[in-house]
Protein backbone atom coordinates (compact mmCIF):
# COMPACT_ATOMS: atom_id res chain seq x y z
CA UNK A 1 0.00 0.00 0.00
CA UNK A 2 1.14 3.54 -0.70
CA UNK A 3 2.90 4.92 2.38
CA UNK A 4 1.70 8.45 1.60
CA UNK A 5 -1.93 7.54 2.23
CA UNK A 6 -3.30 6.65 5.63
CA UNK A 7 -5.92 3.95 5.95
CA UNK A 8 -9.15 5.38 7.28
CA UNK A 9 -11.60 3.65 9.52
CA UNK A 10 -15.28 4.43 9.08
CA UNK A 11 -16.24 7.67 10.78
CA UNK A 12 -19.09 7.77 13.19
CA UNK A 13 -21.52 10.68 13.23
CA UNK A 14 -20.33 11.47 16.75
CA UNK A 15 -16.93 12.45 15.29
CA UNK A 16 -17.43 16.13 16.12
CA UNK A 17 -16.96 16.84 19.79
CA UNK A 18 -18.86 19.51 21.75
CA UNK A 19 -16.25 22.19 21.08
CA UNK A 20 -16.26 21.80 17.29
CA UNK A 21 -20.03 21.31 17.13
CA UNK A 22 -20.56 25.02 17.80
CA UNK A 23 -18.36 26.02 14.83
CA UNK A 24 -19.23 25.76 11.18
CA UNK A 25 -17.91 22.59 9.58
CA UNK A 26 -15.25 22.86 6.87
CA UNK A 27 -17.87 22.36 4.14
CA UNK A 28 -20.12 25.17 5.41
CA UNK A 29 -17.11 27.43 5.96
CA UNK A 30 -16.00 26.84 2.40
CA UNK A 31 -19.47 27.74 1.12
CA UNK A 32 -19.67 30.65 3.62
CA UNK A 33 -22.89 29.34 5.09
CA UNK A 34 -24.11 28.88 8.62
CA UNK A 35 -23.71 25.24 9.65
CA UNK A 36 -27.12 23.99 10.70
CA UNK A 37 -27.70 21.11 13.08
CA UNK A 38 -28.86 18.86 10.25
CA UNK A 39 -25.76 19.42 8.07
CA UNK A 40 -24.91 16.07 6.50
CA UNK A 41 -21.23 16.88 6.06
CA UNK A 42 -20.49 18.30 9.54
CA UNK A 43 -19.75 14.95 11.24
CA UNK A 44 -17.13 14.13 8.63
CA UNK A 45 -15.49 17.52 8.04
CA UNK A 46 -14.91 19.37 11.34
CA UNK A 47 -13.82 23.00 11.09
CA UNK A 48 -10.24 22.16 12.03
CA UNK A 49 -9.85 19.63 9.19
CA UNK A 50 -10.02 21.90 6.15
CA UNK A 51 -7.54 19.97 3.98
CA UNK A 52 -9.56 16.73 4.14
CA UNK A 53 -12.63 18.61 2.92
CA UNK A 54 -10.71 20.37 0.16
CA UNK A 55 -9.46 17.05 -1.23
CA UNK A 56 -12.94 15.51 -1.17
CA UNK A 57 -14.48 18.65 -2.66
CA UNK A 58 -11.93 18.70 -5.47
CA UNK A 59 -12.75 15.13 -6.47
CA UNK A 60 -16.49 14.87 -5.74
CA UNK A 61 -17.94 18.33 -5.12
CA UNK A 62 -20.32 19.28 -2.31
CA UNK A 63 -23.57 18.59 -4.16
CA UNK A 64 -22.42 15.11 -5.26
CA UNK A 65 -21.35 14.18 -1.71
CA UNK A 66 -24.65 15.44 -0.29
CA UNK A 67 -26.65 13.62 -2.99
CA UNK A 68 -24.85 10.36 -2.20
CA UNK A 69 -25.42 10.76 1.55
CA UNK A 70 -29.10 11.64 1.08
CA UNK A 71 -29.62 8.49 -0.99
CA UNK A 72 -28.30 6.25 1.81
CA UNK A 73 -29.74 5.09 5.10
CA UNK A 74 -28.26 6.88 8.14
CA UNK A 75 -26.26 3.83 9.26
CA UNK A 76 -24.61 3.57 5.81
CA UNK A 77 -23.40 7.17 5.63
CA UNK A 78 -20.27 6.84 7.75
CA UNK A 79 -18.85 4.03 5.62
CA UNK A 80 -19.72 5.86 2.40
CA UNK A 81 -18.00 9.05 3.56
CA UNK A 82 -14.96 7.13 4.77
CA UNK A 83 -14.72 5.61 1.30
CA UNK A 84 -15.05 8.98 -0.44
CA UNK A 85 -12.50 10.58 1.88
CA UNK A 86 -10.06 7.70 1.35
CA UNK A 87 -10.47 7.85 -2.42
CA UNK A 88 -9.93 11.62 -2.44
CA UNK A 89 -6.77 11.29 -0.33
CA UNK A 90 -5.41 8.59 -2.64
CA UNK A 91 -6.27 10.71 -5.67
CA UNK A 92 -4.53 13.74 -4.13
CA UNK A 93 -1.40 11.66 -3.47
CA UNK A 94 -1.40 10.15 -6.96
CA UNK A 95 -3.54 12.23 -9.33
CA UNK A 96 -2.58 10.30 -12.47
CA UNK A 97 -3.66 6.86 -11.30
CA UNK A 98 -5.76 7.44 -8.18
CA UNK A 99 -6.82 4.15 -6.62
CA UNK A 100 -5.59 2.10 -9.58
CA UNK A 101 -2.09 1.67 -8.10
CA UNK A 102 -3.50 0.26 -4.87
CA UNK A 103 -5.88 -2.04 -6.74
CA UNK A 104 -3.03 -3.36 -8.90
CA UNK A 105 -0.81 -3.91 -5.83
CA UNK A 106 -3.55 -5.85 -4.07
CA UNK A 107 -4.27 -7.85 -7.22
CA UNK A 108 -0.60 -8.83 -7.53
CA UNK A 109 -0.57 -9.95 -3.88
CA UNK A 110 -3.51 -12.25 -4.55
CA UNK A 111 -1.78 -13.91 -7.51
Amino acid sequence: MDSRVSVLSPYSPSYADDESASKACAACRFRRQKCKGDCLLAPFFPAADKSRFQKAHRLFGVSKMKKILESLLPHQRAVAMATMIYESEVHAASPDTGCLDIILQLHSQIE
